[in-house]
């Protein structure tokens, strides 16, 4: 299952657990997230946050992602990426 919202999120949307279970895509792009905080996403793989206000991201953010393996983090205003378990949560 995938999911979008565009333009007016300033967090993250408040899905059923049943729906944050099943979900493998979520699709915030073009927001104006300015922060997160960790949600339980158990089988989610891709999570795209491109052109929102995110400026910092944390480990503890990203805790409740268990299966992510794409994070997208384009054209935000990064400042400070902290790292989880040692690896960069941000690659060029």
């Amino acid at each position: 299952m995938t999911c979008s919202w565009y333009y007016s999120c300033r967090t993250f949307p408040d899905l059923p657990v049943s729906v944050r279970r099943s979900l493998l895509e979520l699709n915030m792009n073009k927001n104006q997230l300015e922060n997160f905080t960790s949600v339980e996403f158990d089988n989610l793989t891709h999570l795209f946050l491109e052109d929102n206000r995110i400026c910092v991201i944390t480990a503890d953010q990203l805790s409740g992602f268990v299966s992510l393996v794409k994070l997208s983090l384009t054209r935000n205003c990064l400042i400070e990426v902290n790292t989880l378990a040692g690896q960069p949560l941000v690659q060029n």
